[in-house]
Parts: C-alpha cells; sequence; structure tokens
C-alpha cells in the first residue's frame, strides 16, 4: 500500500509520508516480509500504528469498532480507542473470543479465504461472525464482524495443490474442499500454514 502511495499519489505531502514509513520500516525487514513470532506485534506497535494508519484514521477512532488481525487466527491488535474502550469495560480478565464457531466452520471459512485471496476466485464465507462482549454493566453486547480480507497474504506451502484452471473443474474442487472440512487439516498439518 505504502509502495502504491509512493508512485501512485499526485499529493506530495502523501508522497513524502509514504517514503518517510517506508525508510522508517527498512530496518524492520520482518514487517515487510513478515513474521511467525506474535511478540513481534507488541514491540513495533508504534510503527505498525503508523502504517495502518490509513486504514485506521485518528479522526474515527472513537466512532469505529475496529482492529487489525493475523489471518486465520484469533489474534487481534491495533484497536480504536472506541473498541478499546468497549473491551476495558468488559474488564480486565475478558478474553475476545469468536461466538459458537466450531472446527468445521472455523475451517470454511479459513478455506474461503485462502480461495479468494491465494487463487483469486470470488468465494465468500456467508458464516456469521460474532464477538459477545459484556459492557460495565454486565449486559451482554453483541457485535457482528465484518472481515477484509484486502490486504491478506496467504503463501503456499510445499504440501498445497494447485486448482484447475478450467472453470467447471476448478469449481468442483472449490466445492470438494469446502465440503471436506472435517479431515483435511487434521490429514495435512502444516496445509497453508493452518494448522489444528
Amino acid at each position: 500500500m505504502l509502495e502504491h502511495i509512493r508512485y501512485n499519489d499526485r499529493l506530495e505531502y502523501r508522497v513524502n509520508y509514504a517514503e518517510s514509513l517506508i525508510d522508517k520500516t527498512k530496518n524492520f525487514q520482518e514487517l515487510r516480509d513478515g513474521f511467525q513470532d506474535t511478540s513481534l506485534l507488541e514491540k513495533h506497535e508504534d510503527l505498525i500504528r503508523l502504517i495502518l494508519a490509513d486504514l485506521f484514521p485518528t479522526g474515527l477512532t472513537f466512532n469505529e469498532i475496529k482492529a487489525a488481525s493475523i489471518p486465520l487466527s484469533n489474534i487481534t491488535f491495533n484497536y480504536t480507542e472506541r473498541f478499546k474502550n468497549i473491551l476495558k469495560d468488559a474488564g480486565k480478565d475478558f478474553e475476545i473470543e469468536l461466538r459458537n464457531i466450531d472446527d468445521n466452520e472455523f475451517y470454511v471459512f479459513c478455506c474461503c479465504l485462502i480461495i479468494q485471496s491465494h487463487f483469486k476466485r470470488d468465494v465468500r464465507s456467508t458464516l456469521p461472525l460474532y464477538y459477545d462482549i459484556p459492557n460495565k454493566q454486565g449486559i451482554m453486547k453483541h457485535y457482528k464482524i465484518t472481515v477484509n480480507a484486502d490486504f491478506i497474504e496467504i503463501y503456499p506451502t510445499e504440501k498445497a495443490k494447485s486448482l484447475p484452471t478450467k472453470y467447471w473443474t476448478c469449481c468442483s474442487k472449490i466445492w470438494m474442499i469446502l465440503n471436506s472440512g472435517k479431515n483435511i487439516f487434521r490429514q495435512n498439518p502444516g496445509f497453508y500454514g493452518v494448522s489444528q
């Protein structure tokens, strides 16, 4: 995204902004290439907040309930101030979790993301995702989650299979993948870097 702004934006201040962020991240290769160590989220919290600033505008931080997340996981970070306040009101012992989603449903959701981002096929999960978070008074509030996968990158492992290029063969293969959720991850640990 920063590279796009750097080379395509017509506003000089935006180009300067993108170049300064690119310069700040050049010594932190893991922020450019990705990382597995989630402790780096906290270590680089300020820099990550700057990198995500276009997606988390300061003017909307008390209005939007929003966070970034690690794909195919329940790890969230870079909360808006409104989301931070909601979590604070829930209490220090509260742990955020998806409501009533079993392994098979999560598998289908992950498959949809993989097929969408890696194979560039328009497959969307219709599974509604919710967080249930109590307020200060202990009243449970229900928040529907919208997942934006515009900036997701998923890289196949050596165990990954490719999809056929013929349309109908590809559709049947996608259908088979989505309907075989019970077994694929269990039989192939490490498939697309996801394991149960």
